[in-house]
């Protein structure tokens, strides 16, 4: 079966896709599925990415640290999020090479951040490590019922490669399918093995792991470079110790980090609200804050109005619904506003 319509496997060359240049596309979106095909599709993948793909751009932002770290095993990231079965890899949709989202990067060292917590013998040590988390994360473990919430003080950017980096096809090999189904009670050595063939960035690449402060009213610079401190930490404990990605207990997604290539932008200021645009600044705002901001919206600048009315219709929709049905004083209020500026609301 192929992933693609007739139009389009025209237009692309025909079954195996020879005018495709896109690295992603031929992964996750055109793909030839049957029980025989996967490894020739993924040496495809390879192919590809050897001819077409480019560097991802780096983000360097004020105030942040760059942390270097070399592979010392292969790296699975997103496995199972592909059209072949466990044989996905994330992969850059424009430029086509691997990296690290940073959801995940932020993920692991949070993983690392509640080891060093529960690991923690002291009531007045683990109390402070929970404190330290949620101002890093914005994340509250207390066993109270109420959870606060509010943002973390740093950013986990994407990691990138810092070179070219070179894609391999893996492979994982049962020798005991009838054992592990329960057919068999012993696992023998006369069953049919089932070889099942995957994607991954081989060991020795060289990733670049971004952290970056973010401007928070009422915390100092010297707050910012702790809580960056602690990030970095834990960051490098999670990456080195814990590994990161998919089949770590086997040996994948560890890395070893090179302390005399780390770039230390910890002596510059921290974003401030002036290198912000509005329309972030006020997305940046908790629940809470942001009901402050709408209850004294007349006094705002006409830019912070616009840029209002402009998250009421994206992030803040679910917001904007539920003050239009549990607070009709408040909604008549922005819509008169609203009105002046000539915007209109749903």
């Amino acid at each position: 079966m192929i992933t693609a319509l007739n139009d389009t496997k025209t237009a692309l060359g025909g079954d195996l896709f020879p005018k495709l240049e896109s690295v992603s596309l031929r992964l996750c979106k055109y793909v030839n599925i049957d029980d025989k095909s996967k490894k020739k599709e993924l040496d495809a993948v390879v192919s590809l990415h050897n001819k077409h793909a480019q560097r991802i751009s780096g983000l360097s932002p004020v105030g942040s640290i760059q942390i270097q770290a070399k592979l010392n095993s292969r790296l699975i990231v997103n496995q199972a999020g592909g059209v072949l079965e466990n044989a996905n890899l994330c992969l850059h949709r424009h430029f086509g090479d691997p990296y690290i989202p940073g959801s995940a990067v932020k993920g692991i060292a949070g993983h690392a951040a509640w080891c060093e917590w529960s690991e923690a013998e002291d009531a007045n040590k683990k109390q402070k490590i929970q404190q330290q988390i949620f101002d890093v994360f914005g994340e509250d473990i207390s066993d109270s019922k109420v959870k606060k919430h509010q943002r973390g003080s740093i950013a986990f950017l994407d990691a990138i490669p810092v070179e070219r980096p070179s894609l391999t096809v893996d492979i994982t090999n049962c020798h005991h399918m009838d054992y592990y189904s329960g057919k068999n009670k012993k696992a023998t050595d006369n069953e049919q093995p089932n070889p099942q063939f995957f994607l991954a960035v081989e060991a020795g690449t060289k990733f670049v792991f971004t952290l970056v402060p973010l401007w928070k009213k009422g915390k100092s610079q010297e707050t910012t470079k702790q809580m960056l401190e602690l990030a970095k930490k834990w960051l490098v404990q999670g990456i080195s110790i814990c590994g990161i990605g998919a089949k770590t207990g086997s040996g994948y997604g560890w890395f070893e980090v090179d302390n005399t290539t780390q770039s230390q932008g910890i002596e510059q200021q921290p974003i401030q609200d002036e290198d912000v645009p509005m329309i972030d600044r006020i997305r940046r705002l908790d629940d809470g804050e942001f009901s402050e901001f709408a209850s004294d919206l007349a006094s705002k600048t006409e830019e912070e109005k616009k840029a209002f009315f402009d998250l009421l219709s994206s992030d803040k929709r679910n917001w904007w619904k539920m003050k239009k049905k549990k607070k009709p004083a408040l909604a008549d209020s922005i819509r008169a506003i609203a009105k002046e500026l000539g915007v209109q609301l749903q």
